[in-house]
């Protein structure tokens, strides 16, 4: 599993691309913090096309709304949660994506991941 924040990038029916960003979830146990095998999503900061006068303001929206977490931050997506026995056994709590941006995500995570046999 990735235990460090990451973006990425997911194509969509337009066939333009959507830049996310995924951060893992951790949870405290015994007095420290281990990670889970859950992403909360958020919407990566990449400004639109024309939009690139006003980057410096969108990037400190940006940073602002990361300190905001959960349903809070303007850019919480959902939550990615790969639950059971096996990695491949997931569920994708939220609205704002659609299934094939929520494919992508899975399929890249799935295929980083080492599998022995």
């Amino acid at each position: 599993m990735l235990h460090n924040p990451f973006f990425i990038e997911v194509s969509q029916p337009t066939g333009r691309y959507r830049t996310l960003e995924l951060i893992p979830v951790y949870r405290e146990n015994a007095g420290e913090f281990v990670a889970t095998r859950n992403y909360r999503i958020y919407a990566g900061y990449i400004p639109e096309p024309g939009d690139e006068t006003d980057g410096d303001s969108l990037r400190q929206q940006y940073l602002d709304n990361q300190e905001i977490m959960g349903d809070d931050n303007p850019c919480y997506l959902g939550e990615l949660r790969f639950e059971g026995f096996a990695f491949f056994e997931w569920r994708y709590l939220g609205q704002q994506l659609n299934p094939n941006e929520v494919w992508q995500i899975v399929d890249l995570l799935q295929n980083c991941v080492r599998t022995y046999i």
